[in-house]
């Protein structure tokens, strides 16, 4: 028997059973090491993500402060806030005052339309929520209905009588969607509601705001309203139709006033999306980032 060459089997042998259990620990080792790095990188991303959308979320809620601010700012003013010479000439044929009525407070509002540049037009109406005046006075004109009472920028205004941000609505002077900043009108003597004062702008304004929203390839941002319909996004077909978003996950969430971040299915584009969402202030609306999982 040949032991010499038994020995060397047996040695080349055990260096196979070393060098296995060698590439198996280092499988393993390389396993956890991958899984461990997935773990923090997708801790990072999270991490990230939330960042982008309190951040977003602040700029905006920025931007709906100058808004109202600017309609709180002119609400207090007298020329503004003086309803008794006007109110009393309402017309049906001027859906109003006429457009020579009121001069003072049509310069004030057109300015301020001018120097702020994010309204398309300013309305004033009187308790009742007839409308009293639109400036521009072209607005007016084209005006389909003078009851407001039942617009939600009114009832906002008056349930709180305090600055209101409303829902998106199909504005019936411009025929196109708008969301509206108002803010109560009151008298000096005892506070006692006059009227309301609004701003209202159009949706492709907060289009344009959300196209600044970007990051990455793929990263975007987009905005809901009270109820969930879309406000803004880089799909103007969607804020043209004034799209319901209510069965994206997001949205639901972010309307349920919570705010996070994860891996969701999104039913508009039919895939998988990394997405977080944030609510904006006490203003009911919602902002949701998104980015392909790809990415």
């Amino acid at each position: 028997m040949n032991f010499k060459g038994l020995s060397r089997s047996l040695r080349v042998k055990i260096m196979l059973i070393v060098l296995s259990i060698v590439v198996f620990s280092i499988g393993i080792v390389t396993v956890i090491s991958i899984y461990s790095m997935q773990a923090q990188m997708e801790r990072q991303i999270t991490e990230k993500q939330m960042l982008l959308a309190e951040s977003f979320a602040e700029f905006v809620q920025q931007f709906f402060n100058d808004a109202a601010g600017m309609v709180k700012a002119a609400a207090r003013l007298p020329d503004v806030r003086n309803m008794v010479l006007s109110s009393s000439l309402i017309s049906e044929d001027y859906k109003g005052v006429s457009e020579g009525m009121d001069f003072i407070k049509r310069e004030t509002l057109r300015n301020l339309i001018n120097d702020y540049g994010n309204f398309s037009y300013m309305q004033q109406v009187i308790p009742s929520g007839i409308n009293m005046l639109i400036e521009p006075y072209e607005y007016q004109s084209n005006l389909r209905e003078m009851d407001m009472s039942n617009y939600d920028w009114f009832k906002g205004a008056v349930s709180k009588m305090d600055s209101h941000i409303s829902e998106v609505f199909l504005c019936p002077s411009m025929q196109q969607p708008v969301v509206a900043f108002s803010h109560p009108l009151t008298n000096d003597i005892d506070g006692q509601l006059v009227g309301v004062l609004m701003g209202a702008m159009t949706l492709e304004r907060l289009n344009n705001l959300c196209a600044e929203l970007t990051f990455g390839e793929t990263g975007y941002a987009y905005l809901v309203d009270q109820r969930g319909a879309c406000a803004a996004h880089l799909d103007e077909q969607l804020t043209s139709n004034i799209t319901s978003l209510v069965d994206i996950p997001m949205v639901q969430k972010v309307m349920a006033r919570e705010s996070g971040v994860g891996r969701y299915y999104d039913p508009k584009s039919g895939k998988e999306i990394f997405s977080a969402f944030q609510p904006i202030g006490e203003t009911g609306w919602g902002l949701i980032v998104v980015q392909d999982l790809e990415e």
